[in-house]
């Protein structure tokens, strides 16, 4: 027994003995970091804008790596690409240099995997994956136009919402693709003021211009829901009905109100010497305007103005208006309504947020902002400009419209050295630059209509 034991142990050990390769455990490593064309990127995270003929990858491993065992089956692309992978040649000895010898897809986004398991002579710890994504196509996808084409197709396509999208019955704008019976107040007011804008550049005849906004005028002033002269928020462009924006919202909307009554001003300077219809339709515009109660939005009496009011719900919404933002239209309308305005004592509330602290000051501003220069800590997302032309010593406010061409301005009468309030009708011509175009506007000022002077009433 013991002499068969013997034989067999020294089987065993010719056995083994023979062969040559036995099996060596691979020496794990891992990941220590990967970089795309220079650019850091960790595990199962992006890089972006990468060109699509030159993308290198840099992969540093723990530990020393054999590039001649390289198995593109275990370092691939996503989407199957065939990559054709080119290894770098270079000396150290723990990182892999390749890239991608085929050109790649613009705008494409692209995923390097990397399994786990035996690679490159070691033994990778962890799966690992890290997205590119190729730059823009910079070739011109569209025909390349001069930038007065350009401001004209978009002072086009900006017109043609509110124009073909507008409610059939009311002609008022939607407030959105889809909102079907809602029209909202305050946008057909920038709907409004591109209709003169159309016509000048010959989008439509000016009677077309003026069939849409009899239409509209007529709604505003026969159908539609008001609330002390102010229109809510969002109303049913069929029946006028107020349509709540939310619970406590669904009576007057003064902000709201106040861009409908920039479009409607506009479009009464543009057609007020027009044919005996469009000048009965300016007077429509001009009791809808003077039916506004402004100064009654003070909320028995207080030195602001309030934004909400309802019919249920009185004024629990308490918000004020106030601050550099869409508000501050409102306080300027309500200075030069010639039937509900607001005080001076009001009015220099609000100016305290343009720098104004006394009267003196308030019929002084000097210039804030300057056109080409804006300083870093002003709110630019503002529609607020303040400049001065060399023609007069006060300065000048230009409220911007959403609308290119159309601009509401503060500017001083002739001979007065006090600022008064005027409403500049659409700007019709059309330079190269839009600061070219506020510039030849404000040194040859349009007819304008005089609505109230604030300062020494």
């Amino acid at each position: 027994m013991l002499k068969q034991i013997l034989y067999t142990a020294i089987i065993a050990f010719f056995i083994i003995s023979c062969n040559d390769d036995p099996k060596i455990p691979l020496k794990n490593v891992y990941i220590e970091s990967v970089t795309i064309n220079g650019k850091n990127v960790s595990n199962g995270g992006s890089v972006f804008g990468m060109p699509v003929d030159s993308v290198v990858f840099q992969i540093t491993f723990s530990s020393p790596i054999d590039k001649t065992k390289f198995d593109p089956e275990a370092l691939f692309l996503s989407m199957g690409l065939d990559t054709g992978f080119v290894i770098a040649k270079d000396t150290f000895s723990r990182q892999l240099n390749f890239k991608i010898s085929h050109p790649l897809n613009y705008y494409t986004s692209y995923t390097l995997y990397v399994a786990e398991g035996e690679q490159l002579g070691v033994n990778i710890l962890d799966p690992h994956s890290f997205t590119f994504v190729t730059k823009l196509d910079p070739a011109p996808k569209f025909p390349v136009i001069s930038d007065d084409s350009l401001l004209t197709l978009v002072q086009k396509q900006t017109f043609a919402y509110f124009w073909d999208h507008a409610h059939p019955t009311s002609g008022l704008a939607r407030e959105r693709y889809g909102s079907a019976e809602t029209v909202t107040s305050g946008g057909s007011g920038f709907g409004i003021m591109t209709i003169p804008v159309a016509i000048e550049r010959g989008f439509i005849t000016r009677q077309q211009g003026f069939e849409r906004l009899q239409t509209i005028v007529n709604f505003l002033n026969t159908k539609a829901d008001r609330f002390h002269g102010a229109y809510p928020h969002w109303l049913n462009g069929t029946s006028g009905k107020t349509q709540p924006f939310s619970t406590k919202d669904n009576g007057a909307d003064l902000v709201e109100t106040a861009f409908l009554m920039q479009g409607l001003l506009t479009v009464q300077q543009y057609f007020k010497t027009g044919n005996s219809a469009e000048k009965a339709m300016c007077d429509t515009i001009q009791k809808i305007w003077e039916a506004v109660e402004w100064s009654w939005f003070q909320q028995n009496g207080q030195q602001k103005l309030f934004w909400h009011w309802s019919p249920n719900y009185n004024w629990e919404m308490n918000m004020a208006v106030s601050g550099w933002n869409e508000g501050l239209i409102v306080y300027v309308l309500a200075a030069a309504s010639p039937t509900y305005p607001i005080t001076k004592a009001v009015l220099f509330m609000i100016s305290n947020c343009l720098l104004a602290k006394t009267e003196a000051d308030l019929c002084s501003l000097h210039i804030i902002l300057s056109l080409g220069s804006i300083p870093a800590t002003f709110p630019t997302n503002m529609p607020i400009i303040w400049s001065r032309t060399s023609r007069t010593p006060v300065s000048i406010m230009l409220i911007v419209s959403p609308i290119p061409k159309a601009i509401t301005v503060m500017v001083p009468i002739a001979g007065d050295s006090r600022p008064a309030i005027f409403l500049m009708a659409t700007l019709l011509h059309h330079p190269t630059t839009i600061a070219e175009r506020l510039l030849r506007r404000l040194r040859y000022p349009p007819s304008l209509i005089l609505l109230k002077k604030v300062c020494g009433r």
